[in-house]
C-alpha cells in the first residue's frame, strides 16, 4: 500500500460485515421501558449517570445491561469495551438526566438537611441571621446543592437550564431545589420560584463562584432576603460551570465597554484587541489562566453573538448599551447595513438576455430594461476591448444547407478548406441535419478532418435558443488515418471567417468561428492557431515525454501513481532527474507522518528513489518546510486541500510567509452572497478582492460584513438584485452601486428553491420567480462585462422539467454566456472530493473572457466515501451524459464525520446550550424530553441506525418511541422499516447534504464544519437563522479549490503593460491593427495552400519567436542534437538546462557534465551524496 493512506477496507469493511450479519439474523427482542414526556421517569433516586455506552447482547434472554457505573469507572476502558463489542451486540448511548432528581419516582430528600417549605425555612433561618455577631449589609442565606429548572407551565417543563436563560426569550421565572443554610441550620426546599438574579462584577469576587451570584425568590423579595449561590448539585454542575465562565466573561465585557467607550466599540474590536486588553489587564491574575483554559479563544466575536441575549440583558441593567456593536449583532434589530426599498418586483434583465430567455417558462417574471445612452457607450467600448460580442448584435440566420452536391464531379479539396458532408444515417446526434469538417490534410482519396460543430451539436442541444445560427465551433474531435473521410462524401465547400467576434460583420451566407468546443471536457474556449492540428498527427510517446519535460523541473514536487494500487492513491514525491534514454522521471517519494494530532498533509522524507513513466505523474503539488508545527499557516493548515503539504524541519531558517495575493487582484461583486462562504474561499487564494456584496437576507449580509477584515472596504447592498441592477442601469451614483469597469469577477450562488428536489411545485409563483433569477445573473454579466463569472446551483438545475420538455435552464444559461462571447465551462463538484465531510454536490458554471486561460476542473484531493452512483449534468446532442462524475486518483481518503468533528467536545443531550470553547456548538432547536428520549433510544451501533430500523429490527420494543413508530402505517414514510427519523450519521461516512433546517440531532457547529466555515468566523442571528445561513452557503472547501484555479488562470493571463499593481481591472486592447489583419489573411492563404505542413511550420515559427523573447515556457518541438565522434548524441534541452540552473540549493551544472550528457546532479541538503543519470 502507498504510505500516504491507510487501507480504506479495514474499518469500513469490518463494520459493513457486522451490519450485514446483524441484518441477516433473527432478532431477539430487547426490553427497554422509558417514561413519556410529561410523566415522571423511572430512574433511580439521586443517581447521576455519566454519558456512556451500553452494550446489549442481542441473543441473551437477560434484559439487564451494564448501564450502572461501577466503582472506579474508567471511561477509556469502557470505550475499548465498546470498540471490541462482538457483532451480536447493539450499542446505545445513555445521557445524564435533564431533569432534577426530584422529578423521578423513588426519589428521597437528602438526610443531612431538614425538608421544609420556603416559608418555614425563611422563618427559621432569618432568626439565625439576627443572632449573628457580625451581620452583613444584606440578608444572605447560602443556597447549596442546588438545581435550577423550568416551571411546569412552560415548554420543556422541569428541564434543567443555565441561569443565563432567566429573563431571556420569554422565561421570566425559574425554579430551584437546594439546601438553604445559615451556620449549622440547613433546610432543604423544593420548587421555589424566583425571577431575580444578580451578579456581582466587583474585581474582588470576579472569579469566586461562591460570592458572585445571588437569587431572590418572590417570597424572599418580600422578606428582603437574598440566596447566595454555593456549590451546585452534582447533576447540575454541567449547567453551572459554563454559566460561571459566561458570568466572568460578562464582567470583562462590561469593563471593556466602560474603558473604551460604550458607543464606540464594534464587533471588530473583539477579533483580537479584546484579548490583548484582557492579557494586559487581567493576565497576571492567578485565576485568569484557568478561566481562559476553558475557552482557549483569542477571537471572542462568536462568544458575543452566541450569548447576545444574556449580554444584552446585563448591559441594559447597568445602563451600558453598545449601540454600534448591537447594530451589528442584534438579531432583532440589525442596523449596520441600511435596508433598501424594493421597487422592482420582477426580474430585471437586459434586452439581450430578455431575447435569450423570453421563451422560458418563467418569462412572465422578466422585465426588460435598457441602460442609459452614456452607459451603453461605455459597455460597447468595454466589450470591444475584451473581444466579446459587440453590444446590440442582431441574431443571424443559418446559411443555406444542401442535401446533395450542387455540382457534378469531384471538388478540388485542399488543406484548410471547410466542407459540408452528409450526416451518418446511423448516428444518434440530434440537431442540425448538416455536418461540417475542417480539412487538415489530403491523402489521395481521403482527407484528415477536424469536426466543426453547430450549436445544436454541442451541449446547447436543441433545447437552448442560440441567436447566431451561422456560428460554428472548432472541436477536438477528428477523423484521421484509417478513419479519414472519403473525399467523394463532400457536398460543397463552405466559406468560413475565422477569429471573428462580430456576428453582424460578415455575410449571412458565411459561417464564422471564434471558439472551440472541447468535446471531451464539454466546454467552450477561445479558438487558437494550435487548434487547427489534431493530436493524431503527433507522436504520442514523444509528445508525452516532451510535455513532461516542459511541465516539470528538477526539484518540483509532484503526485504520482505508485504501481498498481487498489485504492487509486497518489503519492507525493520530488523530481530528482530525467532519464532521456529510457524516458523515465526519477522521483524521491515522500511519506505521510504518523502520530497523534498530526495533520494528514505532513510529510517526511524517505530517501527512496524510483523511476516512473511520464504518464504516472498526475500533477504538481506544493510542499514547504516549517521549523515547527505551530508555525504552519495558510494554506498548509488545510489538511492537504489544494495539494498543499509541508515538512517539519527544525533546521529551517526561513519561515514561510502567508499566501500572497496576486500582483493585480481583481475586484469582485458577490450576487446572492449570503454569509460569504463562496467569496471568502475565492478571496483566500489571492486572485480577487470582493468589493460589492449583494443579498436580500439581512442576517446573512451582516454575517458577511462581520467576517470582512475591514468592513469599510466593501460596499453592501441589503436588498434585491433587481433594484441594484435597475439603479446601475440608470447610472446611479449612490454609494455601493458599481459602475462599468469596476467589476472583474461576479460570483453568484443563485437561489435554488426553483430547482431543488425539495420543491414540490416548480410551477408556483415563488418557485418560478426564484428560477428566473438566473437570467438576472446573465444580465449582470451582459451589463458589467466582467473577466470571470462563477455561478453555483443545485445539480437538479440541469434537469428538464416535465412541464417544459423543450426547455432547459442550464443549457440556456450556457447559450447566453457563449453568445456573449465568453469561454464557458461547467463542473460537477462533490464537496467530499475537496476535503469536506458532507454529501453535497453542486454544479458550477464558469465563464471567462476571451484570451484568458480557461479554468481547469479542480482535481480531486480526497477519495469517494463509498461507491457513488453515476451522475452527470444532462445529456449532449448525441445522447451521452455530460459532466460525468469523476473517479480520480487521490492522495487522501475522504474526511469522515468523526475526523472532522474530533476536536469538538461532547455536549450530550445538548440541553446545556453553553459551550465556552465553541460558542456555536449547540443544536438549532430545543427538543422535549420525549424527543430526546427517542433519539437516545436509537443505537449507535450498528451504524446509521434510525428509529424505524431500531423498532422493526426489535431493538426497541416498548416506550414512547416504539409507540410513535407503530402508530404509522408500515408503508408510510414515518412507518416504513427503512425510515430515516432520528437516523444517526455513520462515523466513517459523510454528513448528509446540509439544508436550511436541521433536526434535533444536528448540531450547528457540526453544520459549520461540514460547510467549511472557519472556526473564528461569525454567523449573526438566532440558532435557526444561523442554520439557514449555513445551509444556504457554498461549501468552503469547494470554493477554495475553485479559488486556487482562478488564481492560476488570472496569473497566467496575457499581461497588460499598463496594468498597475492592485488595480486589477485594466482594459487590454486586443483590436488587431491593419498590418496584423493582413498577416492573418496571409497565414490563412498559406494554410490553405500548404495544409498541415504549413500549420506545423507556422507553429514552430511562433514558438521560436516566443522562446527568443522569453515569453513562452513551451519546449522546442524538435530536440537539439550534437554530433560528437561521428555519433548523434542527444544533449540536455535548453529547458532542462534552465531548470537545473535555477533550482535552489541543489548543486550546479558544470560544462563538462553538460557536454557528456549528464543531467543535473542532485546535491542533498545536509549530506555529500550526489546522484546523477548518465545517458549512454
Amino acid at each position: 500500500m502507498p504510505p500516504t493512506r491507510e487501507r480504506r477496507q479495514s474499518t469500513k469493511a469490518a463494520e459493513s460485515a457486522i451490519s450485514q450479519e446483524i441484518d441477516d439474523r433473527p432478532w431477539k427482542r430487547r426490553k427497554i421501558t422509558r417514561g413519556g414526556g410529561a410523566e415522571f421517569l423511572e430512574r433511580p433516586t439521586r443517581v447521576v449517570r455519566p454519558q456512556r455506552s451500553v452494550v446489549i447482547d442481542l441473543d441473551s434472554d437477560d434484559d439487564s445491561a451494564s448501564s450502572a457505573p461501577a466503582p472506579g469507572h474508567d471511561p477509556s476502558r469502557e470505550s475499548q469495551a465498546v470498540d471490541d463489542a462482538p457483532p451480536d451486540c447493539a450499542i446505545v448511548r445513555t445521557y445524564p438526566p435533564a431533569q432534577p432528581s426530584s422529578c423521578f419516582s423513588g426519589w428521597e430528600a437528602p438526610t443531612d438537611a431538614q425538608k421544609s417549605s420556603e416559608a418555614d425555612a425563611l422563618e427559621d433561618l432569618l432568626s439565625c441571621l439576627q443572632g449573628l455577631e457580625q451581620p452583613e449589609e444584606f440578608n444572605y442565606i447560602e443556597l447549596s446543592d442546588f438545581t435550577i429548572y423550568r416551571p411546569p407551565d412552560v415548554r420543556l417543563h422541569h428541564d434543567m437550564c443555565a441561569l443565563s436563560r432567566l429573563q431571556v426569550l420569554g422565561i421570566d421565572r425559574l425554579l430551584f431545589n437546594g439546601v438553604l443554610s445559615v451556620g449549622d441550620q440547613r433546610r432543604f426546599v423544593q420548587g421555589v420560584p424566583f425571577g431575580i438574579l444578580t451578579i456581582d462584577y466587583d474585581e474582588s469576587v470576579r472569579f469566586d463562584t461562591r460570592k458572585r451570584a445571588c437569587l431572590q425568590s418572590f417570597r424572599g423579595h418580600r422578606a428582603d432576603v437574598w440566596y447566595r449561590l454555593g456549590e451546585p448539585a452534582d447533576e447540575y454542575r454541567r449547567y453551572s460551570d459554563p454559566f460561571n465562565w459566561l458570568a466572568t466573561f460578562t464582567a470583562f465585557f462590561l469593563e471593556y465597554l466602560e474603558q473604551h467607550g460604550c458607543k464606540a466599540v464594534t464587533l471588530a474590536d473583539f477579533r483580537s484587541h479584546f484579548f490583548q486588553w484582557l492579557q494586559a489587564t487581567h493576565g497576571s491574575l492567578h485565576e485568569f489562566p484557568a478561566w481562559h483554559a476553558q475557552c482557549k479563544l483569542d477571537d471572542f466575536r462568536s462568544s458575543i453573538t452566541a450569548n447576545f441575549d444574556y449580554l444584552n440583558k446585563e448591559c441594559h441593567s447597568l445602563g451600558l448599551v453598545p449601540g454600534r456593536l448591537w447594530a451589528e449583532v442584534n438579531p432583532a434589530d440589525l442596523r449596520a447595513i441600511p435596508k433598501q426599498v424594493n421597487d422592482e418586483l420582477k426580474t430585471v434583465v437586459t434586452p439581450f438576455v430578455h431575447d435569450m430567455f423570453k421563451h422560458m417558462y418563467f418569462a412572465t417574471h422578466l422585465r426588460q430594461k435598457t441602460a442609459s445612452n452614456s452607459l451603453l457607450s461605455q459597455i460597447a467600448t468595454r466589450k470591444r476591448s475584451m473581444a466579446l460580442t459587440p453590444l446590440n448584435s442582431r441574431p443571424t440566420t443559418l446559411p443555406t444547407v444542401m442535401d446533395v452536391a450542387a455540382v457534378e464531379g469531384p471538388l478540388v479539396i485542399r488543406p484548410g478548406d471547410v466542407v459540408q458532408i452528409p450526416p451518418d444515417p446511423k448516428s444518434t446526434w440530434r440537431g442540425l441535419d448538416a455536418w461540417f469538417v475542417y480539412v487538415q490534410d489530403v491523402r489521395g482519396e481521403h482527407m484528415d478532418v477536424i469536426w466543426l460543430y453547430h450549436s445544436s451539436h454541442t451541449t446547447l442541444d436543441e433545447s437552448a435558443y442560440y441567436p447566431f445560427q451561422n456560428e460554428l465551433f472548432m472541436s477536438d474531435n477528428c477523423r484521421c488515418g484509417q478513419d479519414a473521410e472519403p473525399i467523394d462524401q463532400v457536398i460543397r465547400k463552405v466559406d468560413v471567417r475565422w477569429f471573428m467576434t462580430d456576428p453582424n460583420s460578415i455575410s449571412q451566407a458565411d459561417f464564422f468561428v471564434r471558439q472551440k468546443y472541447r468535446s471531451v471536457l464539454e466546454d467552450f474556449v477561445t479558438l487558437r492557431s494550435s487548434d487547427f492540428t489534431c493530436e493524431c498527427h503527433l507522436d504520442n510517446d514523444t509528445a508525452q515525454w516532451e510535455e513532461c519535460c516542459a511541465t516539470y523541473n528538477i526539484g518540483d514536487y509532484v503526485l504520482f501513481r505508485e504501481g498498481i494500487s487498489d485504492d487509486h492513491a497518489l503519492v507525493p514525491a520530488q523530481v530528482t532527474a530525467f532519464d532521456r534514454v529510457e524516458r523515465k522521471v526519477c522521483l524521491e517519494s515522500l511519506q505521510c507522518a504518523l502520530g497523534h494530532a498530526i495533520r494528514p498533509n505532513e510529510l517526511i522524507e524517505t530517501g527512496n528513489i524510483c523511476a516512473v513513466s511520464p504518464t504516472a505523474i498526475d500533477r504538481k503539488c506544493t510542499i514547504t518546510r516549517y521549523c515547527s508545527r505551530n508555525a504552519v499557516n495558510f494554506p498548509f493548515d488545510r489538511d492537504g486541500a489544494g495539494d498543499h503539504y509541508y515538512i517539519i524541519d527544525e533546521a529551517t531558517k526561513v519561515v514561510p510567509g502567508s499566501y500572497t495575493p496576486s500582483i493585480a487582484p481583481m475586484r469582485g461583486l458577490g450576487m446572492f452572497c449570503g454569509g460569504g462562504n463562496l467569496d471568502r474561499g475565492l478571496e483566500e487564494c489571492g486572485a480577487v478582492e470582493v468589493k460589492y456584496a449583494l443579498d436580500w437576507a439581512e442576517h446573512a449580509l451582516h454575517s458577511y460584513r462581520a467576517n470582512v477584515d475591514d468592513p469599510a472596504t466593501v460596499s453592501y447592498f441589503l436588498g434585491s438584485v433587481n433594484d441594484y441592477l435597475a439603479q446601475a442601469m440608470k447610472g446611479s451614483t449612490k454609494a455601493g452601486i458599481a459602475t462599468i469597469g469596476e467589476v472583474d469577477l461576479i460570483s453568484a450562488g443563485s437561489p435554488c428553491p426553483g430547482f431543488s428536489p425539495m420543491q414540490p411545485d416548480k410551477q408556483s409563483q415563488k418557485a418560478s420567480q426564484m428560477a428566473s433569477l438566473v437570467a438576472s445573473v446573465v444580465s449582470y454579466v451582459d451589463f458589467y462585462t466582467p473577466r470571470y463569472l462563477i455561478l453555483e446551483n443545485v445539480v437538479s438545475m440541469t434537469n428538464t422539467l416535465h412541464f417544459a420538455q423543450d426547455q432547459n435552464v442550464f443549457t440556456q444559461i450556457i447559450a447566453g454566456l457563449v453568445a456573449l462571447g465568453y469561454q464557458t465551462q461547467q463542473f460537477l463538484m462533490d464537496a467530499w472530493s475537496y476535503g469536506s465531510s458532507q454529501q453535497r454536490s453542486r454544479v458550477f458554471i464558469i465563464a471567462s473572457a476571451p484570451g484568458l486561460p480557461p479554468l481547469e476542473a479542480p482535481p480531486h484531493t480526497h477519495a469517494h466515501a463509498k461507491q457513488v452512483q453515476k451522475k452527470g449534468l444532462g445529456r449532449a446532442s448525441n445522447g451521452e451524459i455530460i459532466g460525468v462524475r469523476r473517479d480520480d486518483w487521490t492522495p487522501f481518503a475522504h474526511v469522515s464525520t468523526t475526523a472532522s468533528t474530533a476536536h469538538l467536545p461532547n455536549i450530550g443531550d445538548a440541553t446545556v446550550d453553553l459551550c465556552p470553547a465553541f460558542p456555536d456548538h449547540r443544536t438549532t432547536t430545543e427538543e422535549t424530553a420525549r424527543s430526546r428520549d427517542s433519539l437516545a433510544s436509537v443505537p449507535t451501533r450498528p451504524y446509521e441506525m434510525s428509529l424505524q430500523k431500531a423498532v422493526h429490527r426489535g431493538l426497541i420494543t416498548s416506550g414512547s418511541a416504539y409507540e410513535w413508530v407503530k402508530s404509522y402505517d408500515p408503508n408510510s414514510i414515518r412507518g416504513r422499516p427503512d425510515g430515516k427519523s432520528y437516523q444517526r450519521v455513520a462515523p466513517d461516512g459523510l454528513f448528509p447534504s446540509l439544508m436550511t433546517k436541521l433536526a434535533l440531532q444536528d448540531g450547528k457547529n457540526e453544520a459549520r464544519i461540514a460547510q467549511g466555515f472557519r472556526p473564528h468566523e461569525v454567523i449573526i442571528g438566532s440558532p435557526g437563522q444561523q442554520m439557514k445561513i449555513v445551509g444556504n452557503s457554498v461549501d468552503r472547501w469547494v470554493a477554495f479549490a475553485l479559488g486556487l484555479h482562478l488564481r492560476k488562470s488570472w496569473d497566467a493571463r496575457p499581461k497588460d503593460e499598463d496594468e498597475a499593481p492592485g488595480r486589477g481591472m485594466q482594459s487590454i486592447n486586443v483590436k488587431p491593427t491593419p498590418e496584423q489583419l493582413r498577416a492573418i489573411d496571409h497565414e490563412v492563404d498559406e494554410v490553405r495552400a500548404g495544409g498541415f505542413k504549413a500549420i506545423r511550420r507556422r507553429l514552430l515559427t511562433v514558438e521560436a519567436a516566443s522562446t527568443a523573447s522569453g515569453m513562452s515556457s513551451r519546449r522546442a518541438s524538435i530536440p537539439e542534437e550534437a554530433e560528437a565522434d561521428g555519433e548523434s548524441t542527444p544533449r540536455a534541452t535548453s529547458y532542462e538546462r534552465k531548470s537545473a540552473s535555477i533550482t535552489p540549493s541543489r548543486g550546479t551544472l558544470d560544462g563538462a557534465t553538460e557536454a557528456h550528457g549528464l543531467l543535473t546532479p542532485i546535491q542533498r541538503e545536509g549530506s555529500n551524496l550526489e546522484s546523477a543519470i548518465m545517458i549512454e
